[in-house]
């Protein structure tokens, strides 16, 4: 039988040198097939890698953007020529007679699917022997009679095998996993594998300690996502076997057999603990989804650690930005938060704000804070220095803390994932990140910040500054950091029904025909001035409106009950509504109030305005750029105008036409759907920036 042609793919990445050797040693193959081509995929090289693939003119050079392994392969294979394709990788030295040897398996066995060959160590020492003896025992036969994987440094498959298979999953990131992932799907559909004792390679195993528990480490995190999509059967049993005596006796005499002695057997054992701790640890990433394996030209994450504990606009525009970004297929888009479900997010490990932990840190650390703080009758510099630190450091507030902890564990993430680009809207994660981002100087990771508060410059933990309004914008001089114009974004909302509007009345106890003011933000009076408003309602003459303060539970929110029921008896409704409820809420009001003097930007507005309501608000700025046309303003410091205002608005008869319009207005210029393609260009802008 004559022997296939075989076209041999190698993946490469900024490993020119190395590449050059490999190439040299398939120069030499005593292969006698028909035809033989020698693929390499350049995955986004920046060294010279071009020039060497061009001492070889009879190599295929494709070029690619960088993709990861996978898709390299992919690529290779795709376009290959042969019948049967040969993978290796460019840090090994294939033998004389690695092809012979190949083809050989599959021209005797034209059922044969796939073969693996035999990977030898490239330098003898006790470290690369420890890793030869290692792999020896992870590869072979399972107890099933299954091969194990075949690995990619040293491995061929019939060309159709691949195209049925659809290749390699090019979710796995790294060099890791999908080998193993492929050799399974392959034997899930049936198709025949055989391990060579031939066709040896030699590879360049891992020479350091370090190099070995990364190694682990790497393909710890991978093996969660081969074994969430290739489950097998008694897998927690074969875990467990690990931690028996058995295991480490036999691996004992597996050391001793391979002649590296009692004193070399027993740093071996040492070293395969340490190995299975960092494979642990690896396993452990992955499934708090540390590991993400989901690619894409950008990798972006969008990080809020309240997303799912706290109902505010930092964390709803969180939720819908993720949403938005995740529309474009070149993004690869993973929200991480602090709490809640983890089927589509990571979530990380904090101390969240409304929990005892945080709160019992606030309570020791703030009266540290203002005893050091304390005016001193003789100052030194190292008090008047220790003064400054804990004035912008010491955390003295759950949210802070909540925050800070947040911070810390998202620096995890980024050391392992590293993202091309992080959002974030807290200022004090922001400041954690950039801490931990100055131990890594090499980190290409970029910081979004989106100044939603806002927070006055400078921006010296961001790469780009994503002002949400003007008022923060113009004084901004970018020293250091981009900055941009771009508001924030909004659902589309519906003018509700009538019958929608009554049916919401009935269920929060607001009486029929009654006018009603609602006022949404969160229980902070020293910001949002829920006060404010009550006092000013209780000043309008019977029969006064019905008013609704609807908003995130906060440190006030007990005063403005009591206030409100003192002031207003049953003509009131404190309450903490959901976005849905909230917006239900909205569809049953007269009119929206908010006293706040400046607010970051103001989704609270807008969601007034799509729901077709008249806003008043505080006359400033920031609200006229907000409301536009749509607003009407009031110096609410003044005692009685705000009731006097409230009155007017509510005795306009022509309060309901311009309805359509106020939503129209809000779609038209902050609706998502109208901001998305500057949202795309603003993640790609942030990509690109200096650093």
């Amino acid at each position: 039988m004559s022997s296939p042609k075989v076209s041999v793919v190698i993946p490469t990445f900024n490993r020119a040198e190395l590449l050059r050797r490999t190439l040299g040693s398939l120069t030499t193959q005593e292969y006698g097939g028909n035809e033989t081509e020698v693929i390499v995929v350049d995955d986004g090289s920046t060294d010279h890698t071009a020039s060497v693939v061009a001492e070889y003119p009879d190599v295929v050079y494709l070029h690619q953007a960088n993709a990861g392994p996978s898709a390299a392969r992919n690529r290779g294979w795709s376009e290959a020529r042969g019948e049967v394709v040969a993978f290796t990788d460019d840090d090994t030295v294939p033998d004389h007679r690695w092809l012979a040897d190949l083809s050989a398996a599959f021209s005797a066995d034209p059922d044969l699917a796939a073969a693996g060959g035999t990977v030898r160590p490239l330098r003898e020492t006790f470290l690369t022997e420890f890793v030869q003896l290692e792999q020896h025992a992870s590869h072979g036969v399972r107890r099933d009679g299954q091969i194990k994987y075949l690995v990619t440094a040293n491995c061929a498959y019939r060309r159709d095998v691949l195209a049925s298979l659809g290749g390699f999953d090019e979710t796995f990131p790294a060099a890791s996993g999908e080998d193993t992932d492929l050799t399974m799907r392959a034997q899930a559909h049936g198709y025949r594998m055989k391990l060579l004792d031939g066709a040896v390679v030699l590879h360049d195993h891992p020479s350091h300690i370090r190099q070995i528990l990364k190694s682990y480490l790497k393909h710890g995190r991978t093996r969660r996502l081969v074994l969430d999509k290739n489950p097998l059967p008694g897998g927690p049993a074969r875990r467990i076997e690990v931690l028996t005596r058995h295991h480490w006796q036999d691996r004992f005499q597996l050391y001793r057999q391979a002649g590296l002695g009692p004193a070399g057997s027993l740093a071996a054992i040492g070293l395969r603990a340490g190995g299975l701790v960092a494979y642990a640890t690896g396993m452990g990433l992955a499934r708090l989804g540390l590991a993400s394996t989901v690619r894409g030209t950008l990798q972006v994450v969008v990080a809020c650690p309240g997303a799912d504990h706290v109902d505010r606009g930092y964390e709803r525009v969180s939720r819908e930005l993720t949403a938005l970004l995740s529309t474009d297929p070149d993004l690869a888009v993973t929200m991480i938060k602090g709490s809640g479900n983890a089927s589509n997010a990571t979530v990380l490990p904090l101390l969240r704000r409304d929990r005892a932990g945080a709160r019992a840190i606030s309570r020791l650390l703030s009266p540290a804070k203002r005893r050091l703080l304390a005016p001193q009758r003789r100052g030194k510099t190292s008090v008047s220095l220790l003064k400054r630190v804990l004035r912008r450091q010491v955390l003295i507030t759950p949210y802070e803390i909540e925050a800070a902890t947040f911070g810390v564990s998202l620096l995890g993430y980024i050391f392992i994932r590293r993202p091309d680009v992080v959002v974030l809207q807290d200022v004090l994660t922001a400041r954690v990140v950039r801490a931990g981002r100055r131990l890594a100087p090499r980190l290409r990771t970029r910081v979004l910040f989106i100044n939603g508060a806002p927070w006055p410059a400078p921006y010296p933990f961001a790469d780009v500054v994503q002002h949400v309004t003007p008022v923060t914008w113009r004084p901004d001089r970018a020293a250091g950091w981009e900055k941009v114009l771009l508001p924030l974004g909004t659902s589309p909302t519906s003018i509700v029904s009538p019958t929608r509007a009554q049916a919401t009345r009935r269920r929060f106890g607001i009486p029929e025909g009654e006018k009603v003011v609602i006022s949404v933000g969160a229980m902070l009076d020293h910001h949002k001035r829920h006060l404010c408003v009550v006092r000013e309602v209780a000043r309008m003459s019977e029969p006064r409106p019905f008013l609704v303060l609807a908003g995130a539970p906060e440190t006030d929110q007990k005063a403005i009950e009591t206030s409100a029921r003192e002031l207003l008896g049953a003509g009131q409704l404190v309450i903490h509504a959901s976005p849905e409820e909230t917006r239900d809420l909205l569809s049953c009001a007269d009119m929206f109030v908010l006293a706040s003097l400046r607010e970051g930007f103001g989704l609270a507005y807008l969601e007034a305005l799509a729901a077709g309501l008249p806003v008043l608000a505080h006359d400033d700025e920031l609200q006229r750029w907000i409301l536009g046309r749509f607003g009407a303003f009031v110096d609410t410091t003044e005692p009685g105008e705000l009731a006097r205002s409230i009155a007017e608005v509510l005795s306009r008869a022509d309060r309901w036409e311009l309805a359509e319009s106020r939503q129209r207005y809000v779609n038209d210029r902050f609706s998502w759907n109208a901001l998305r393609d500057d949202y795309l260009d603003l993640i790609r802008q942030t990509s690109r920036a200096a650093g």
